[in-house]
């Protein structure tokens, strides 16, 4: 049998039995507290070709996920404010942007 566990606390409350049949996995680390919108101002996480991490960029919109799935993360896309880009809008999942 397979259980969610999503804290330690709550894996430390199963009998000891069932400790061969958990499955743990971690939560996202984006955060659920503050939903970025349109006009807040990112950094950028994630290095890409031309693009380094820690690039400066502004949200311009959010957009739909294709697809039945259901992961968690939005999909942004944003204008770079810095760097040979400057001015151009790429698209990013919202764990690879952190709030300035």
């Amino acid at each position: 049998m397979v259980y969610c566990i999503y804290d330690e606390q709550m894996a430390m409350d199963l009998p000891p039995d069932y400790a061969g049949d958990c499955f743990y996995y971690q939560l996202p680390s984006y955060s659920m507290y503050t939903p970025m919108k349109a006009g807040d101002l990112v950094r950028i996480t994630r290095n890409a070709i031309g693009i380094p991490a820690g690039t400066l960029a502004l949200c311009v919109s959010r957009h739909q996920k294709r697809g039945d799935y259901d992961a968690g993360v939005e999909i942004w896309s944003v204008q770079l404010m810095n760097g040979k880009c400057r001015g151009r809008e790429r698209r990013y999942l919202d764990i690879d942007l952190v709030e300035v």
